[in-house]
């Protein structure tokens, strides 16, 4: 097994097939959880594979730690916190053509990576494997295929079944993507700030390119930790939830009568939001109001398929298991 030293040179580093980048933010407690499980798969992989933390500008011990403890492995230090789009430059400069994005909560199991890699080799349209994604939050649980259908304002998922094969999303807690691709596509859109994933799985898909399940890979979520150290974590989650909701709507969906739909929920919401005072979910659409000019710019860019056809095509994706090596 190769690993990149942080102290390595460039002319020293050498080509890897597989990248696993754990996205950190003053995450120390989590990394010291995730981190000897990365080792250990690493190390029973069939693959070349480095660890790379992806780090949002933390000022906890992080850096510290992986260096005095796992010199092995490589922290990128960035000077903002960007969520998930800081991606979009790790991976840029990233030299492997297989990426793992990783939420820094996430605890492995030893075995997921092969099973990913090999389902990713075997499907030429594939864009991203998302694995099993077990968690301590039941909301969070990801067992199963995705589908989707639209209700109350918003595309929603549906339950396809346990068996590898297309899925709506990949999810951004753990999800193997192709480097090239994920470049092609632009990356994680940092209009979005929340569920930038779902947005960029969605144009994958239009795209031509395909968003894949694999059961036999399992990994187990904690969920949302960083946003629990917030006392008011979880009431902003549910403004940037609203307000991801809202942009994935205007910028991606082509169906007209999820668009009607969409505009009925949202004056329905908005009363429902000025009667309750709910201001953190009032604030989204507020937000939501000032970005439709780039929204709109967006969605005319996006690949033309009817959302209905789309949701037939990931149904239909179903993928024989596999063979064993």
């Amino acid at each position: 097994m190769i690993f990149r030293s942080s102290d390595q040179t460039q002319s020293e580093m050498k080509s890897f097939k597989v990248t696993l980048m754990p996205l950190n933010y003053n995450g120390l407690d989590l990394l010291k959880l995730a981190i000897p499980k990365l080792i250990e798969a690493s190390e029973v992989s069939i693959h070349d594979v480095e660890i790379a933390v992806v780090d949002n500008n933390s000022h906890d011990e992080s850096e510290a730690w992986l260096k005095t403890h796992y010199p092995e492995v490589r922290f990128l230090a960035y000077k903002e916190n960007k969520i998930l789009t800081t991606y979009n430059d790790a991976i840029e400069h990233c030299e492997s053509p297989y990426v793992m994005i990783l939420n820094n909560d996430v605890v492995v199991d030893k075995n997921f990576i092969d099973p990913l890699v090999k389902r990713m080799e075997s499907e030429t349209t594939c864009f991203g494997v998302s694995p099993t994604i077990q968690a301590d939050l039941e909301h969070e649980v990801w067992e199963e295929r995705l589908g989707g259908h639209f209700f109350h304002g918003h595309l929603a998922g549906v339950k396809l079944g346990k068996e590898a094969g297309g899925t709506l999303y990949c999810h951004g807690a753990a999800t193997l993507v192709r480097r090239d691709r994920f470049l092609e596509l632009g990356g994680f859109d940092p209009l979005f700030f929340y569920q930038e994933d779902n947005d960029l799985s969605y144009r994958a898909w239009r795209a031509g390119y395909s968003c894949l399940f694999e059961p036999t890979s399992q990994v187990h979520h904690l969920g949302s930790q960083t946003v629990l150290k917030d006392k008011d974590g979880l009431e902003k989650k549910r403004g940037h939830k609203e307000r991801a909701n809202n942009f994935f709507v205007l910028k991606n969906v082509q169906n007209v009568k999820w668009k009607m739909n969409f505009k009925f929920w949202t004056v329905m919401k908005v009363l429902k939001m000025i009667l309750k005072g709910d201001s953190k979910r009032f604030v989204a659409f507020k937000e939501t109001l000032k970005c439709m000019g780039a929204l709109s710019k967006k969605y005319h860019q996006q690949v033309k398929l009817d959302d209905k056809i789309l949701m037939q095509k990931i149904a239909d994706l179903k993928l024989q298991k596999l063979a064993d090596s």
